[in-house]
Formats: structure tokens, sequence, C-alpha cells
């Protein structure tokens, strides 16, 4: 189980600008799949709030266990109940670093891949991970 959940990638992450640069959304998304032949067991959530600071490309998320969704409602049930124990550990957080940051042109409007270093903690558990994903910026003029 511990494989399924650091394999998650970040992606089509929207920011909107603050006036010191650091972008915020509340609409996040992540995503994981770990699907094998016999079985599909992907899910996603959509309300992962999440802070940015351009510059740096220091990046700080978390996320309810509670808000991922799976196409076979039994399957979500058991990740909360019995794989995650989502009642007792509410939360994943990830905090770390986009190595990549200087790559993205944060006024124009478009999807970048991302590299991500950092720690997530998960159940309890802190561990060191790196993964790949896609940051979209829409509207991407200074507000």
């Amino acid at each position: 189980m511990n494989k399924l959940i650091f394999s998650l990638l970040l992606t089509a992450v929207s920011f909107t600008l603050h006036a010191q640069k650091i972008y915020v959304t509340k609409t996040g998304q992540i995503k994981f799949n770990a699907s094998t032949a016999l079985e599909n067991v992907a899910a996603t959530n959509n309300q992962v709030d999440s802070k940015m600071v351009d510059k740096t490309g220091q990046i700080v998320f978390s996320a309810l266990i509670k808000s991922f969704r799976f196409d076979n409602q039994l399957m979500e049930d058991h990740f909360n109940e019995n794989y995650l124990e989502s009642s007792k550990i509410p939360k994943a957080e990830f905090k770390g670093f986009i190595t990549n940051a200087s790559t993205i042109n944060f006024s124009k409007d478009g999807k970048y891949p991302i590299n991500v270093d950092g720690t997530l903690s998960l159940h309890g558990v802190s561990q060191k991970v790196t993964a790949g994903g896609v940051m979209t910026i829409q509207g991407g003029s200074q507000r």
C-alpha cells in the first residue's frame, strides 16, 4: 500500500497570484493509480489546499484523505476505513520544492511539467519523496 501512496502525482494544479508572489489554491488535484491487470485501483482528490512561492519553488499542500474519489464505492470505503484510517489520521501533507520552478512561465497560461522533492506525511509516517507532475497556469496575468 505504501508503494501505491508514494506514487502520488501532482497534476493540473491552478494557482491564483497574490501580491507577494505566493500562489494559492484550494482546488488543487492529486491522482494516484496503482491498478493491476486484475483490478483498477485509482483515485482523484480535487480539494487539495496548496501554496507555492514562485522564485524558490517552495510548495506545501495538504489533502483530506476522505476527499479521494474512486470509481468503486466499496474500494473507497476500504481505502478510508482499512488502509488509511482517515477518521484517525485525516490529512496527508507534502512540504518541499519544485526543483525545476525556473522553467515555469507564471505569466503565461499553459501546462508545465514539474519535478518535486520533499517530505510526504501520510498515515502518521513521513518519508522523503521525489515525484513528477504537471502544473497548469490559468489566468496567467497578474491580478
